[in-house]
């Protein structure tokens, strides 16, 4: 993930609804930071009041997150708070920490597939190397019964890493899941279809 960066940088604006639905004079933000098939999302209040905007000036400080790593993009907004102001910095620390924790699944996912194929490569090079010490027929069957418990040992700790991998995969699509989620104060599936079918106005950086 250190080497990984922002793929998609946009933000959406709507019309505050009220109770039942009557507009309100307030805008509303959803921010969506994407890193190839990975998305995080937040949201927050662009402005009140019967006030001209302009989303592009509004926005215009996410091109500050252009080709900073993913890692860094939550420091930055950070270090920038002062000057970007709260709800701007806020805004991208939300999204950036769902980003990575939607990413952090797929990572362990090939971490332990990594880490299970090195230690079965390590065990049967073991095995080789035991049997192919045997100075003689009188101890091939210590042998052969030492590489049986080597490959029972394998056996397991492949078992224990198949584990590690279902429960990161049901992690991931717990993750995954929250994409189509709402925002409670926006009432919008968070998918891209409905943003771009409901909102008042969109924003991309180009990366």
């Amino acid at each position: 993930m250190d080497q990984a960066y922002l793929t998609g940088i946009e933000i959406f604006e709507f019309a505050g609804t009220g109770a039942e639905g009557q507009a309100l004079p307030r805008r509303r933000g959803v921010l969506k930071l994407s890193c190839g098939a990975d998305a995080g999302w937040s949201g927050c209040i662009l402005s009140e009041g019967n006030v001209p905007f302009d989303l592009i000036r509004w926005a215009a400080y996410l091109n500050q997150l252009r080709r900073v790593p993913l890692h860094l993009v939550g420091e930055l907004a950070y270090q920038e708070r002062e000057r970007w102001g709260p709800a701007r910095a806020s805004l991208v620390e939300e999204a950036s920490r769902a980003l990575q924790a939607r990413m952090q699944p797929a990572a362990t996912i090939r971490l332990v597939a990594a880490g299970a194929s090195t230690a079965s490569s390590v065990a049967w090079a073991g095995e080789r190397e035991w049997l192919a010490a045997a100075p003689s027929t009188a101890w091939v069957g210590k042998a052969e019964w030492q590489a049986e418990l080597l490959a029972a040992r394998t056996g397991k700790a492949e078992r224990q890493a198949e584990l590690l991998a279902a429960r990161a995969g049901k992690a991931a699509w717990q993750a995954a899941s929250i994409a189509i989620d709402t925002l409670p104060a926006l009432g919008v599936p968070l998918d891209d279809e409905t943003l771009f079918r409901t909102c008042r106005a969109y924003y991309s950086v180009i990366i």
